[in-house]
């Protein structure tokens, strides 16, 4: 294909199979928004402020503003459905204490909150993330949920045993960083990862499943810190 052609056609290539992917996976969501009305009204709040309060330019603006590699900040959804199915095989407890590092919009911290009567805190550099989602969380009075500006690299997660990490477009700094970071956490805790598992020799993967993401498909991992 020429090459002048294929750089006109590939973003509305990829606009459109992103477009396919969301509408895929909202469908796949709809049991649970049925099941538990309270995340879909929160769910909808999310969409109405991104999608018609929130725009690209000033998203642009907080990302130069921060001073980091911005494809490390690319957003990407995981369904509620995707993260519902890495969990289905272990015992999620209400004594759980959830941590989504680089949480974006919040949507999973919620759903936990929600599904499961977890404390949940988010972690996440971009302040209207943060935010909105506070606004959110105070809107719905869950006093169990809470959102951190800031890097999530340089926090205490000691009372943390189930953490999620979307770590896709991380730098090999970043996923070193990353991986000292969680080798730290109490023993026993749960890691879930998208793309790639922790590799470290005190985590023993649990599950590996191939599922459905709002940018398409890819891997979930899921680890257990043994010692």
């Amino acid at each position: 294909m020429n090459g002048r052609l294929y750089q006109k056609i590939a973003p509305f290539y990829y606009a459109v199979l992103y477009l396919v992917f969301k509408l895929y996976t909202f469908i796949l969501d709809l049991p649970i928004f049925l099941t538990y009305p309270k995340l879909a009204m929160l769910h909808v709040r999310l969409w109405i402020f991104y999608s018609f309060s929130y725009s690209s330019a000033k998203h642009e603006r907080e990302i130069n503003a921060l001073g980091v590699d911005s494809m490390e900040l690319v957003d990407g959804l995981t369904p509620y459905s995707t993260f519902a199915k890495i969990l289905s095989d272990i015992d999620v407890p209400d004594s759980t204490v959830f941590y989504d590092l680089g949480c974006g919009h919040g949507n999973l911290v919620f759903y936990m909150n929600i599904k499961y009567g977890a404390q949940s805190i988010g972690m996440e550099l971009v302040p209207t993330y943060v935010k909105t989602a506070q606004r959110i969380r105070d809107a719905f009075n869950m006093t169990d949920v809470s959102f951190k500006t800031g890097d999530f690299l340089d926090a205490d997660l000691s009372n943390g045993t189930l953490f999620f990490v979307a770590g896709t477009c991380f730098n090999t700094h970043t996923q070193t960083r990353l991986i000292s970071l969680l080798s730290h956490i109490q023993p026993g805790s749960v890691v879930i990862s998208t793309s790639y598992p922790i590799a470290h020799h005190e985590f023993v993967l649990l599950k590996k499943i191939r599922v459905p993401f709002s940018w398409g498909m890819g891997h979930l991992f899921l680890q257990k810190k043994e010692c």
